[in-house]
């Protein structure tokens, strides 16, 4: 995608930012919300259920991002309990820099 920065050197390689929209999609889908694309391509569905719009649903593991946030940030390698905030603002700056230009 145009939007992403891969050569910004405090970024993830645009990593980040690919994997944080890959697990938007899947709990959006999970979530029986669709865009206009997704409906049109569901009216050509097998399924009943799938054309009226329902989802997948189930847990979705954020293992991918969690992964490139590990990487970036050593401290959340571990399985240790870890502080949410910095979390978030962590991601929300590795999200900008994947996307900054």
């Amino acid at each position: 995608p145009k939007e992403l920065n891969p050569d910004n050197p405090l970024g993830a390689s645009g990593k980040l930012a690919l994997h944080y929209g890959h697990l938007l999609r899947l709990l959006r889908r999970g979530s029986g919300l669709r865009d206009t694309r997704e409906r049109e391509r569901s009216t050509r569905a097998a399924s009943p259920a799938q054309a009226a719009g329902g989802g997948t649903r189930g847990p979705v593991a954020p293992a991918r991002v969690r992964g490139v946030m590990a990487a970036k940030y050593p401290q959340f390698a571990s399985y240790q309990q870890q502080d949410a905030q910095e979390f978030l603002s962590l991601l929300m700056d590795g999200l900008h820099e994947d996307l900054n230009r």
